[in-house]
């Protein structure tokens, strides 16, 4: 994965939410899930708080696309 120039970004997933700090505030975070569906969208805003109660347990991509580079990563969801 790159990453955004300029960022460190924490991802914690607790309890049907996924938090993100130190997200640039012109990004936008995808959520996929391992067959690669869309299951969740939002527009960051430094820190984000995407909540998610009916989501599946699984694992999923996050990705962080800004104008300064893009970052993935991955999450557990138990």
């Amino acid at each position: 994965t790159d990453n955004i120039s300029g960022s460190t970004i924490t991802l914690i997933a607790n309890d049907g939410y996924i938090s993100l700090t130190g997200v640039p505030t012109d990004a936008k975070v995808n959520i996929y899930d391992m067959l690669g569906r869309l299951v969740a969208t939002q527009n960051a805003d430094g820190q984000t708080v995407i909540n998610m109660p009916m989501i599946p347990q699984g694992v999923y991509n996050i990705v962080i696309n800004s104008t300064n580079g893009h970052q993935t990563m991955k999450t557990i969801i138990r």
